[in-house]
């Protein structure tokens, strides 16, 4: 019988313990409260970030007396909330034409050959007719200028394409692991030129109908993986035989991913991204305590949560299944309490398509 390989990098604790190389990643510290959409590069409110093509992007912030103009949550584009602190950027392209972009210096020289984790958070803006194929980040050894505020000829180091770029009630992660080249010390992130469309059509109706999109950008994260501190972990597995998510956690009594889930996800969307002709079916397990009506509504929509992560990390949605069980099918004891711990979980069985 065919076996399929799975290597899970469990860096979670490095991640935790590594050191951010963004300045201000949550666009928290400015030299002046925004009152206006930004017009002229040169009075860019940020300390820590800056313009690098001629490009006009925006800066938002709660500080802002400017409601519905230059405020948090109600600007001059929509409604959304900083996903954490007071602010957040907005990027803007209009066509295949002009784009806007947001740069910063790391607080270090990327190491050659070292992997770095990168992520950053993003949401298309209400007013939007169109959005984006994807959402990318490129790193350089100097800082780029541009005297155009056409959209950057670079290939994006980071590229993750998703189906939730339309987006806009939440905020959606992008994030990648990158193998530095060596000496990188800028990061730009924004829309960048690629061999596939640039730019897609929405299924909006009451919003303008200019062939644009607009993004707001928060929490921008750089950070090593340590290779001295990774965890290596190996399932070795038949097809079809259920292996367990290990680090995958929710909030309490609901369906939300905690953070610390992304790292071991990520793996796993790596691993099927690379292995294209497997798809993968989710199960959802709860432990036995309160209503089994209840256990089963939460088990399936914990694993729909997972589901839904890797569709939105580029996975073909017709490749991923996800099922609830509620209490059923334990595996360890549910009388005491690490056994319900261990009943808590969401698994998965790769199969051929």
């Amino acid at each position: 019988m065919k076996k399929i390989l799975l290597i899970y990098f469990l860096f979670l604790e490095s991640i935790l313990n590594a050191q951010n190389l963004v300045n201000d990643g949550s666009f928290e510290e400015y030299k002046r409260c925004p009152q206006n959409i930004v017009q002229d590069i040169k009075k860019f409110s940020l300390v820590y970030w800056n313009i690098p093509t001629k490009g006009t992007t925006d800066y938002f912030s709660s500080c802002s007396h400017k409601e519905g103009v230059s405020s948090v949550p109600n600007n001059q584009y929509g409604k959304q909330e900083a996903r954490t602190g007071n602010g957040y950027v907005a990027i803007g392209y209009v066509g295949d034409k002009y784009g806007e972009y947001i740069e910063s210096e790391l607080t270090n020289f990327l190491i050659k050959d070292e992997e770095y984790y990168i992520e950053y958070w993003v949401s298309l803006a209400d007013y939007s007719m169109y959005k984006l194929n994807s959402i990318g980040a490129y790193f350089s050894k100097e800082r780029i200028r541009t005297s155009s505020s056409e959209i950057l000829d670079l290939k994006a180091d980071i590229e993750v394409r998703s189906n939730e770029l339309c987006e806009s009630k939440k905020w959606i992660k992008i994030s990648s692991k990158y193998k530095a080249r060596g000496g990188e010390k800028y990061i730009i992130i924004g829309g960048f030129i690629s061999s596939e469309k640039f730019m897609t059509k929405t299924d909006r109706k009451e919003y303008p109908k200019e062939k644009a999109a607009y993004y707001y950008v928060d929490d921008v994260l750089v950070q090593k993986v340590k290779s001295d501190s990774v965890k290596v972990k190996q399932f070795i597995s038949e097809l079809n035989k259920p292996i367990i998510l290990e680090n995958i956690t929710f909030e309490f009594a609901k369906s939300v991913l905690q953070d610390s889930s992304f790292v071991e996800l990520d793996r796993l969307v790596s691993e099927l991204k690379e292995h294209t002709r497997y798809q993968i079916t989710l199960s959802g397990y709860t432990d036995n305590i309160g209503k089994e009506e209840d256990n089963l509504k939460l088990s399936v929509e914990r694993a729909k949560a997972v589901a839904e992560y890797l569709i939105s990390q580029g996975i073909e949605e017709k490749r991923v299944i996800y099922k609830g069980y509620g209490s059923l099918k334990p595996i360890a004891d549910n009388e005491i309490e690490e056994g319900r711990k261990t009943n808590r979980r969401v698994e998965f069985i790769i199969k051929e398509r």
